[in-house]
């Protein structure tokens, strides 16, 4: 199993260092072949654009079929569950009119 884990104070942390950091796990990913990963976000404090988002969730999973991961589990900061509930809400709202 691995486990990864956002600490504390990382409000600032930029793109490339992000870029870094999700490297440097898909290489781990390949190294160690876990089957069970867990990420705990919940520390997290920071959300990413779409194309950010959309480009760690592509290199974690090509990483994570590579080896054969059976499962991904992410704990999620409640803060910004409940962001992206409001965000989702006003874009819905917004197709309606």
């Amino acid at each position: 199993m691995l486990l990864s884990e956002w600490k504390d104070g990382n409000e600032d942390i930029g793109e490339e260092i992000l870029k870094e950091s999700i490297i440097e796990m898909a290489k781990m990913i390949r190294s160690y072949s876990p089957l069970y990963i867990v990420s705990d976000d919940s520390n997290r404090k920071r959300v990413y654009e779409i194309n950010v988002q959309n480009w760690v969730a592509t290199t974690l999973a090509e990483a994570c079929v590579s080896v054969g991961v059976k499962v991904y589990a992410i704990v999620m900061p409640e803060e910004l569950i409940a962001h992206l509930s409001t965000e989702q809400t006003a874009e819905e709202a917004g197709k309606t009119f």
